[in-house]
């Protein structure tokens, strides 16, 4: 077995029905926001030396809804999604 790393971080996203009241919660703990660009307008990453995660307004039909983001060693970002059961 190779001591090499598949992936360097795991970041959950958890989905929300209030993107703005969830961001102003996470801010008050004092994570502060490492990314919010118009790529995904409805995306919000929090960030820390040691916590990453993301928040995004979740579809109103689709509670049950999840993404993953993987980061590799190379810097290739990849997004796992799908419903959960």
């Amino acid at each position: 077995m190779t001591s090499d790393a598949l992936f360097t971080r795991l970041a959950p996203v958890l989905n929300v029905s209030d993107l703005t009241a969830e961001r102003a919660f996470y801010e008050k703990l004092g994570l502060p926001v490492i990314y919010e660009g118009p790529e995904y307008p409805d995306f919000i990453a929090f960030g820390t030396d040691t916590v990453h995660f993301g928040i995004q307004q979740a579809p109103a039909a689709d509670w049950t809804y999840r993404r993953l983001l993987l980061r590799t060693p190379s810097g290739y970002r990849l997004a796992l999604e799908g419903p959960t059961e």
